[in-house]
């Protein structure tokens, strides 16, 4: 994925992306975010979506659509996509976050988080046995995440970003009350 990248192939790197998934297999390190980041590079915020929203749903409520490589949907790829909110971190959650801003899909940020959210307690209480206690510890929201999303919001343009940000921070108020930045 990352020599794909490299060379500016994005649809290469989501094939890449959409093989590991495929064959049940996690794909490595950061090959989310690379993913998002192919996604972005080629102004294609839905399959963005796709991806963020088939990690973070069980398989039997996930969207039927995905992306073939050719710049059209293909409704029997994401169906492969199994719940693995594992795969999906603070830094991918900012990825999308930034994704989202940057293509004015404003009004998706929220939802996510709360999908992040419920994915991550999910995952807590489905996986802690096999994955360990740290799990936690690594799937809660942190101050700089928290205030690289209000930074994004700001220097956004449209003036919803600013009801966005008070929406967004009552919601993280309420869920990780320690990620409020002062």
């Amino acid at each position: 994925m990352r020599l794909a990248i490299e060379r500016q192939e994005f649809d290469t790197a989501l094939r890449v992306w959409k093989n590991w998934l495929r064959l049940k297999a996690l794909p490595p390190g950061k090959a989310t975010e690379m993913a998002l980041f192919a996604c972005d590079q080629m102004s294609r915020p839905d399959i963005a979506q796709e991806i963020f929203h088939g990690l973070l749903t069980r398989p039997n409520a996930a969207d039927s659509s995905n992306f073939d490589g050719e710049g059209s949907s293909k409704a029997s790829d994401i169906e492969s996509m199994t719940f693995c909110p594992g795969m999906v971190d603070e830094s991918v959650l900012i990825m999308y976050i930034a994704i989202m801003v940057k293509h004015n899909h404003l009004d998706t940020i929220v939802p996510a988080v709360e999908l992040w959210t419920t994915a991550m307690q999910a995952m807590d209480q489905d996986d802690l046995v096999f994955m360990g206690s740290d799990i936690h510890i690594a799937h809660r929201l942190s101050v700089p995440t928290v205030a690289k999303v209000i930074e994004l919001l700001r220097g956004h343009k449209d003036a919803s970003a600013t009801k966005l940000i008070a929406e967004l921070l009552t919601y993280i108020e309420k869920h990780f009350p320690d990620a409020i930045p002062v």
